[in-house]
């Protein structure tokens, strides 16, 4: 039976994590269609693997690049080579403490999916094509500045970026023969996803990091492709 965690760590291997450059005018660098999972923070490379760090971003139209890391040359390549995404599974309280036990800066950490392992898979009847069912919770984070930031700037510096990332997932999946194409699936803000309030007005940490992001929540039907390994 196919197991989630495998076909998530499948499907993230999958992601394209290049940034296609339209045109720059320093230091704004223009991209053709997506910033995807960029946002503030984050250090990207070009072809030559100089790094640039983001100092502003203006979601699906501009980047701005400062050159770091002993990197004294400005930004001139007609690609960006993003982050990669990392996954992490299991309880709140795993999660967290795998989380905090990477000693480095939490934009450094970020982004990261954390697949909700507490909830249902299928499995199919006897004679389908599929070999299991289930039902996909995700929650997409990015780094946040808590103690300055304003809801428009966890909007747009962490929210929007994970939007673009769970599209990016839903795209993959479709464009893969391994899966039934979903048709459908909801989204939903997460800001402050560090700490939530229970209905007794109780705070919790879920993860001790300054976070915000979205949970995305789909169902996916992975196919048996075992009989395409006879010879």
């Amino acid at each position: 039976m196919a197991n989630l965690v495998d076909v998530m760590k499948y499907i993230l291997g999958q992601l394209d994590y290049t940034v296609k450059v339209k045109s720059i005018t320093l230091p704004n660098v223009f991209v053709c269609e997506t910033t995807k999972h960029l946002t503030v923070g984050n250090i990207i490379t070009d072809g030559g693997g100089l790094e640039y760090l983001v100092t502003a971003i203006d979601v699906n139209n501009y980047v701005e690049l400062t050159p770091t890391n002993g990197n004294t040359v400005d930004f001139d390549s007609d690609v960006m080579n993003l982050p990669p995404v990392h996954l992490q599974h299991g309880t709140p309280q795993m999660v967290n403490n795998e989380y905090l036990d990477a000693e480095v800066d939490t934009v450094d950490k970020t982004p990261f999916i954390w697949v909700y392992e507490n909830t249902e898979s299928d499995l199919p009847a006897r004679d389908s094509s599929l070999e299991a069912t289930f039902d996909v919770r995700l929650f997409l984070l990015a780094w946040a500045n808590e103690p300055e930031w304003v809801n428009d700037q966890h909007n747009d510096l962490a929210v929007k970026p994970m939007q673009n990332l769970s599209q990016q997932i839903i795209d993959v999946i479709n464009a893969d023969y391994s899966f039934k194409r979903v048709n459908g699936g909801r989204t939903r803000p997460r800001s402050n996803f560090g700490v939530y309030v229970t209905n007794n007005g109780n705070e919790k940490d879920i993860i001790d990091e300054d976070l915000t992001g979205v949970e995305l929540r789909f169902n996916l039907e992975a196919y048996d492709l075992s009989g395409c390994n006879c010879n």
